[in-house]
């Protein structure tokens, strides 16, 4: 695809506006959640808007999926997109993700389109899955697409890239699950080098693992 990448938010205002300059011509950017400030410094709070109208719209067309957030715990819970961002920023570090109620440390990443700055996705990354449900059905991550822009490569590319980001953090073998129902997940999982091990039963519902080697 080439059309979505990943890429720190900067501290430095101008190197981001450089940055942007630089992936002008690209469709789709994700940006890494990381303190309140450089992310209302790059983009001057819009995207904390367009959280907001991505969460809402989840929870208006997914009322009904009780896996309607995965990928950005607490943002259901969140009063505002600012809290929520400093919640991420706390997952970061295996000193202070159990105040957030995770269990491992993670990153978060937004997935915008640069053409028109609208949150299409939401994806994080688990830093290890040393735990009881991760290592069993939670897997290395979880994702969220926009209902209004499901269909259109997004979740692939996304996954895609967080492969290499897991590669990069010293990960050889990346799980990823899914339930045995969800088909579009599957052939995600599968688009990028997911191998099938074997379906598990978690409370009465099917989940399909699938391991990926780095």
């Amino acid at each position: 695809y080439g059309y979505i990448l990943l890429f720190e938010v900067l501290l430095n205002l101008m190197i981001a506006l450089g940055i942007g300059i630089f992936f002008s011509k690209m469709q789709a950017v994700l940006f890494f959640l990381g303190a309140y400030i450089p992310l209302r410094s790059f983009c001057g709070g819009w995207h904390a808007d367009e959280i907001w109208k991505f969460r809402q719209e989840i929870l208006e067309c997914d009322a009904e999926n009780e896996d309607q957030f995965a990928g950005c715990m607490s943002l259901d819970v969140s009063k505002s997109s600012e809290e929520w961002i400093k919640i991420c920023e706390l997952r970061k570090s295996e000193e202070t993700c159990g105040d957030t109620g995770a269990a491992v440390p993670s990153h978060t990443y937004l997935a915008v389109r640069k053409t028109d700055g609208k949150v299409v996705g939401v994806i994080d990354l688990r830093h290890h899955i040393n735990h009881p449900i991760l290592g069993t059905w939670g897997g290395h991550c979880g994702y969220s697409v926009r209902p209004s822009e499901r269909g259109k490569g997004y979740a692939k590319e996304m996954l895609r890239l967080n492969i290499q980001n897991a590669k990069s953090m010293g990960i050889e073998k990346f799980l990823v699950t899914c339930n045995s129902e969800n088909a579009a997940s599957e052939k995600v999982i599968i688009a990028n080098g997911g191998v099938f091990e074997k379906i598990i039963d978690v409370d009465g519902c099917k989940m399909k693992r699938y391991w990926i080697t780095l």
